[in-house]
C-alpha cells in the first residue's frame, strides 16, 4: 500500500514547492495568467532590465532555462522576446553554457546599448522611408476653373 501513495505524496510535495516558488497561491495564479505555466528553479542571474533568469537541470532539454520578465522596459502583460539583452540570448538558446553572470563577454568598440523592438506597438517605432521617386504617379483630375 505504502508503494501505491508514494508517487502520489511526491507530486503533491512537488506541487506545494512550485507553488511556494513562484510565491504562494496569488503568485502562482499571476505566474500562470502571464506566462502559461509553473516551474520551479534556480535564479542564475538578473539584467540590467530587471529581467530574472532561471534554470532547472530536471526540466528536458530547450525547457531548463527560463525568463520571467521584469517590468521596466515593456508592459507586465506583454512580454516580448526583444527584451532579453545578447548575452543573456545567448544563454538562453544554450549557445554558452556558463551564464554572463559567471563568464562575462568581451564587449567590442562597436557594441551599442540594447534596445527593445519598438515596431508596431509604440510611437517610438521605425517607419522607413523611401528616398526613389515613384515609378507611376497617379492620376490628378483636371482643376475646373470657373468662368
Amino acid at each position: 500500500m505504502a508503494g501505491f501513495i508514494s508517487p502520489y505524496l511526491n507530486l503533491v510535495r512537488n506541487a506545494f514547492s512550485v507553488i511556494r516558488h513562484n510565491g504562494g497561491i496569488t503568485g502562482s495564479i499571476w505566474t500562470l495568467l502571464r506566462a502559461g505555466d509553473l516551474r520551479e528553479g534556480t535564479l542564475v542571474g538578473v539584467d540590467q532590465f530587471g529581467n530574472k533568469y532561471f534554470e532547472n537541470k530536471k526540466y528536458f532539454y530547450a525547457r531548463h532555462r527560463w525568463v520571467e520578465f521584469g517590468d521596466k522596459q515593456k508592459s507586465w502583460w506583454e512580454p516580448d522576446a526583444s527584451q532579453i539583452p545578447p548575452e543573456w540570448h545567448r544563454w538562453m538558446h544554450c549557445i554558452g553554457e556558463h551564464p554572463p553572470t559567471e563568464v562575462p563577454l568581451t564587449n567590442p568598440k562597436f557594441k551599442q546599448e540594447h534596445r527593445i523592438n519598438f515596431s508596431g506597438n509604440s510611437r517610438q517605432n521605425y517607419v522607413p522611408y523611401t528616398t526613389t521617386p515613384p515609378k507611376i504617379e497617379s492620376w490628378q483630375p483636371p482643376k475646373n476653373t470657373p468662368s
